[in-house]
């Protein structure tokens, strides 16, 4: 929810917007689930998460799935066509590319910490 907040806040709706105006965390994540995404409690202690949970009661993330890397031309592809079936369901024609060379970037992190 971060990453399309910080590349696409048009998509994101603000606290004081109607229902319809853009997507929630909540719904976004209710999306993910419908979509086959699980969601798994973390409660790792001194995780980034800690400061945002400091009761240590775990907050949620997604688990078991792998997601689709943009530098691979079939999943791009795959990954640009749910995205734009996504932001039309809001209404909204807008372009991608910045989220997904985000997406790239992150990937390309993930990549380096788990060859390590």
């Amino acid at each position: 929810f971060a990453l399309l907040t910080d590349t696409l806040p048009e998509v994101v709706r603000s606290s004081n917007a109607k229902p319809h105006d853009g997507v929630s965390e909540t719904e976004l994540n209710k999306l993910l689930q419908a979509h086959g995404f699980e969601r798994v409690r973390n409660r790792r202690i001194g995780a980034s998460n800690r400061r945002l949970d400091p009761s240590g009661a775990g907050l949620y993330v997604f688990g078991g799935v792998r997601f689709l890397d943009p530098q691979h031309p079939d999943e791009c592809e795959i990954l640009h066509s749910r995205l734009m079936v996504f932001l039309r369901s809001y209404s909204l024609n807008l372009d991608i590319s910045t989220l997904l060379a985000e997406i790239r970037r992150i990937r390309n992190v993930w990549r380096r910490r788990w060859r390590a």
